[in-house]
């Protein structure tokens, strides 16, 4: 393992000094779950706040809603594609029942949490 130089400190295997310390605990704070709105502004990802008329609404039919489909042909093949994730999870299925508190990510440039 390195040592460290004289004024600076090893953390985590990375040399630290002055402000590189922000780096890292930026970096710590970007790959954790409890700062999703954070990573989605540094992604560049565009959260939509989006109200639930009713108990649910089918996964393809928000991806029309939203725009981020044309067709329900090309919800599918987004959903197909394997570029939808529901909660953090990859979601795979075309008509999933979405609901209240649901946060859907779609291709790392939308983000839509349902309310």
């Amino acid at each position: 393992m390195p040592e460290a130089l004289p004024g600076r400190s090893l953390w985590g295997g990375i040399f630290v000094q002055g402000t590189e310390i922000i780096d890292v605990v930026v970096l710590a704070l970007y790959c954790s779950k409890i700062v999703d709105r954070f990573k989605a502004y540094i992604c560049g990802m565009e959260e939509i706040e989006f109200i639930i008329n009713g108990e649910f609404i089918e996964l393809i039919g928000l991806l029309k809603v939203m725009g981020i489909a044309q067709t329900g042909g090309h919800a599918k093949m987004i959903v197909e594609d394997e570029k939808v994730l529901r909660n953090g999870k990859l979601e795979v299925r075309k008509r999933a029942k979405l609901v209240s508190g649901d946060v859907i990510e779609v291709g790392r440039e939308v983000r839509i949490v349902l309310k």
